[in-house]
């Protein structure tokens, strides 16, 4: 009788799991069937879609106006600097949609604003609220380009968002507010003024730059006068003549910068060369230079939980005051001679002394808690 019992109880359980590996079969092939209708309706659906397309040209006497806005979303802005005395718009707006009466709402709902008010000319792109919303859940997409010449001597202001930004040269003021925007700039000269958030700024040559950027890839080759607010992204500086930074997490790789002062958090700086002076406040994060000039006046750097790495060009002649608390941890080479100074703070050292060659009066001050430092 036990022998009855446990086949029968073997056989119900062998059918129980026979069972729900077809129920889990079944499923499976009920999902990938929804999975390739839905694959195969979109796809034909993008097959037949619709495409409008409608263009606005104007043109504005340029003779008063000193300040030009131009307000965009979902395509690109293009800014060509000219000789002349008029401010030339065109603007290609095409709509893609499942049908073509869908596209052509879509374009009628989408107007170029113009407002001349003497000496500022605004050029603003509006959609409706209800047709921006319906993009999401209709397949809807659309596209706004501008291309403006504008002559020498105006101000600039560009707002846009999910686009471009497209600047070859330009002498003058220029002031760009974008979102989730790439930002291609060739050769300027003048006052460029930045806020983007995420997005690509690239640059070949600018003269000074103010900029906010919150979660950016940046690439300069070249700048005279840098001032950066940056909250995390990735930075590339090839050669800048003065830097300044106030930055929160990200990653800067720096080239050849002649003076450079800020203060950061959690920011990881790689730099290649500094000329003449370096002043930094740092918490956390890291700090690697790899070349100090020999004729470089001062380094000042003032850390806490930081990783400090500094090599000074072989000649290189320096006044050494070194400040740390109990907890830093130093790696000075053997040769340095410096001297115990007292302090008044508790847990806190003091070395000073002179480094390299006599003939040459730089000066280094580092203050340091907590953190790793390294120098050469």
């Amino acid at each position: 009788m036990k022998q009855i019992h446990f086949m029968v109880t073997l056989m119900f359980s062998l059918l129980a799991r026979f069972c729900r590996l077809c129920l889990l079969h079944i499923r499976f092939m009920v999902t990938l069937t929804f999975l390739s209708l839905f694959v195969f309706t979109n796809a034909k659906a993008y097959t037949n879609a619709e495409a409008g397309k409608r263009e606005h040209t104007s043109s504005f006497d340029a003779a008063n106006i000193k300040d030009l806005l131009i307000s965009n979303k979902f395509g690109a802005v293009q800014i060509v600097q000219t000789t002349g005395n008029k401010i030339d718009v065109s603007v290609e707006i095409s709509a893609v949609a499942k049908k073509m009466v869908d596209a052509d709402i879509l374009l009628e709902h989408i107007l170029i604003n113009e407002t001349n008010s003497g000496t500022k000319l605004d050029i603003v792109t509006n959609i409706d609220k209800d047709i921006t919303f319906d993009r999401m859940f209709k397949g809807l997409e659309v596209t706004i380009n501008y291309k403006v010449s504008v002559p020498e001597g105006i101000r600039v202001y560009v707002l846009n968002e999910k686009g471009s930004v497209v600047v070859d040269k330009y002498k003058g003021y220029l002031n760009i507010d974008v979102k989730a925007t790439e930002l291609k700039l060739g050769i300027l000269s003048g006052d460029l003024v930045v806020k983007q958030n995420e997005g690509l700024f690239t640059a070949e040559e600018l003269d000074v730059l103010e900029g906010d950027f919150r979660d950016v890839t940046f690439v300069v080759k070249e700048s005279a006068n840098v001032k950066l607010e940056v909250h995390g992204g990735e930075f590339e500086l090839k050669v800048a003549e003065k830097l300044y930074v106030s930055s929160s997490g990200g990653k800067m790789n720096l080239g050849d910068i002649e003076v450079m002062t800020g203060i950061s958090s959690g920011t990881k700086f790689e730099v290649a060369n500094i000329g003449q002076y370096l002043k930094m406040d740092m918490t956390t994060g890291e700090l690697n230079v790899r070349n100090i000039h020999t004729n470089f006046t001062e380094v000042d750097i003032k850390s806490s939980y930081t990783k400090l790495g500094l090599s000074f060009m072989t000649g290189a002649g320096y006044e050494l005051s070194l400040k740390h608390n109990k907890y830093a941890k130093l790696d000075i080479p053997a040769d340095f001679k410096l001297t115990e100074q007292p302090t008044t703070e508790k847990g806190t050292f003091l070395k000073i002394g002179f480094v390299g060659d006599t003939h040459l009066k730089g000066k280094v001050s580092l203050n340091l808690k907590f953190g790793n430092m390294f120098i050469q």
